[in-house]
């Protein structure tokens, strides 16, 4: 197998809650979507980042992953990154059921060429 030939991927993970606030967001996060700070994107709206040809997919996402049965779920979106650059990106759902409410996982991976 030639290495060469293989995609990085940069994963990142954020949690956020049944509304799409971001509740917490690693490094990474912040090294792929160009934020200063992992606590700079706490409280802001996820979908706000999706670019508006993948907002119905992700809506619908969300919709699986808090009311249905689609964990771990794999989608291919487009994004925006803070600079409003476009970003093709995959995102896994993973849905996490707690005495304080409703939250999901989302891993997010960037091809790094």
């Amino acid at each position: 197998m030639n290495v060469q030939n293989k995609a990085v991927l940069h994963t990142s993970e954020i949690i956020v809650n049944a509304n799409g606030r971001v509740l917490a967001a690693d490094k990474a996060f912040c090294e792929i979507f160009g934020c200063k700070k992992p606590g700079a994107v706490l409280n802001s709206i996820f979908l706000d980042l999706v670019a508006e040809e993948s907002r119905k997919t992700m809506v619908n996402a969300f919709i699986d992953a808090f009311y249905g049965n689609k964990a771990g779920k794999l989608f291919e979106i487009n994004m925006l990154d803070f600079n409003s650059n476009p970003l093709e990106v995959t995102i896994n759902f993973f849905p996490i059921k707690g005495s304080n409410g409703s939250k999901a996982t989302l891993l997010i991976r960037k091809k790094m060429f």
